[in-house]
């Protein structure tokens, strides 16, 4: 049987889902059945019958002969609805949008020395920079990150990497004790990072640098680390944490505050960050370190492209058909002697 002779494609469910190319033609339908009801009425209260003796007036009113004739005039009714649905083009689309964005590749140089503990941050600054870390990484799907982090040396904790759930068990687990904390090696945890973005093809190459310090360990001299980066057009954005002073690090086992000294490099952070072309922040509380994540994203704009696909399918040659097929039905019933014997 061919498709289109089925009743679902006048089910509600059928008409409510199309998009009309041309709906304005539907509202002929109501007009139609407007017309057709009125002729309908007109004709039965003008017919003349001549009455036959022996049957009843009611039972003349009951014969089917009477209300038959009628429904000759029904296929026509049809071919012309089915033909304004057609006219009106019913529809279905079905529209996939498929967007894509340049991804970023970025490595965070995540100071992880004794002095991260310091709590002028709260709860510390380490686990102040694990937090805001985490909702960065979980907001920038399109950001391919790898983690650094480096106290006396540096160590690849994760590479470059779309996997967002690894990424944020790896920095759950930063601590203080990973690594030998006997000093802070910014220039080994640049050089490293040069060395992992320059493999990358991305339009943007990007090194996040968090530390609280000073640079006094490592082999590499962070300007020439910084030289590097530049070379391999990676912009170094770093981040300076905590307040300058005496500063709480904790408590002793009698309850008494821990004071030490905190001093961070400025003057090399900033150098660091304009070879690159970057900038340099810093953030002696919670909020502005969110803040300084925020700036960091609309610094590195990334552009993303639209592109909508239609897949529309016609179903207007239905309707036609049936259209065509109640009009064939009209001139046959109009043109045989069933006609005839109804209109006596």
């Amino acid at each position: 049987m061919p498709y289109w002779i089925s009743y679902k494609w006048y089910m509600p469910s059928t008409l409510l889902e199309y998009k009309w190319e041309y709906p304005l033609y539907l509202l002929g339908i109501p007009v139609i059945l407007i017309l057709f009801l009125f002729k309908q009425t007109l004709f039965s209260a003008r017919i003349q019958r001549y009455e036959v003796a022996f049957l009843k007036k009611n039972l003349l009113k009951n014969n089917w002969a009477h209300y038959a004739h009628h429904m000759l005039q029904l296929p026509l009714l049809l071919c012309i609805v089915n033909a304004l649905i057609a006219l009106a083009r019913p529809q279905l689309v079905d529209e996939k949008v498929e967007i894509t964005s340049k991804v970023l590749d970025l490595y965070v140089l995540f100071d992880v020395s004794e002095s991260m503990q310091i709590q002028d941050l709260h709860p510390s600054r380490i686990e102040a920079a694990k937090r805001i870390l985490q909702k960065f990484i979980s907001a920038h799907s399109h950001y391919r990150t790898g983690i650094i982090i480096f106290a006396s040396d540096a160590y690849c904790l994760s590479p470059a990497t779309l996997d967002r759930s690894a990424l944020l068990e790896q920095v759950q687990h930063i601590n203080s004790q990973m690594l030998e904390h006997t000093g802070t090696a910014i220039g080994n945890a640049i050089g490293m990072a040069v060395n992992k973005l320059s493999e990358s093809n991305s339009v943007s190459k990007i090194a996040l640098l968090l530390t609280d310090g000073e640079n006094n360990s490592g082999m590499i001299d962070p300007i020439t680390a910084a030289k590097l980066a530049y070379a391999a057009n990676i912009k170094v954005y770093c981040i300076g944490l905590g307040k300058e002073g005496e500063v709480k690090l904790g408590t002793d086992s009698t309850g008494n505050p821990i004071m030490i000294q905190s001093h961070l490099d400025e003057p090399l952070l900033k150098q660091i960050a304009e070879i690159t072309h970057a900038k340099y922040f810093r953030a002696t509380d919670n909020h502005t370190l969110n803040e300084i994540f925020t700036t960091i994203e609309k610094l590195e704009k990334h552009e993303i492209v639209e592109t909508r696909f239609k897949d529309t399918k016609d179903y207007y040659i239905v309707y036609l058909r049936w259209s065509c097929l109640f009009l064939l039905l009209w001139m046959v019933m109009k043109t045989s002697n069933l006609n005839n014997y109804l209109q006596d």
